[in-house]
């Protein structure tokens, strides 16, 4: 018998495989508002994009439970965002070229990863996968 998390990991790694020239980025955070807000205008991040995601690139089962594990008190709504390799590739690999906007909030720069990057989001607790109509991994690589 398979447990929850052997199940959610099969449809979630379902849902990141299904676009394979991508790198992928695990966010968690603690609401549904939150994870909506995060999918219509895009991801928000101070200093170092690094620092609020897990990167996960050998789509392997044991490092999605272990990212999941390790981030469950964050909260049950996992985004995932995924830029094409190419893009970034072209931008020497970095994420903050990408940002559309920089805006100040609280004294501090906040980068704005555009919503085209964030293809959706898995629900810890229906077990849901919510899809981003604006997702666009490919956004910005022909300008």
């Amino acid at each position: 018998m398979k447990s929850k998390v052997d199940i959610d990991n099969e449809q979630l790694m379902s849902f990141i495989k299904e676009d394979v020239n991508c790198y992928n980025y695990l966010h968690v955070t603690d609401s549904e508002e939150n994870a909506k807000n995060i999918m219509n205008t895009g991801f928000k991040y101070t200093d170092n994009f690094y620092k609020t995601v897990d990167q996960f690139q050998d789509l392997q089962f044991i490092t999605l439970n272990w990212i999941r594990i390790l981030r469950k008190d964050y909260g049950d709504f996992v985004i995932l965002i995924q830029i094409d390799k190419n893009l970034l590739k072209r931008n020497g690999h970095d994420i903050d070229t990408l940002a559309g906007d920089t805006i100040q909030e609280r004294g501090e720069y906040v980068y704005v990863l555009p919503k085209e990057y964030v293809k959706g989001y898995f629900n810890e607790r229906t077990q849901k996968i919510i899809r981003n109509p604006y997702f666009n991994p490919k956004s910005g690589l022909n300008k």
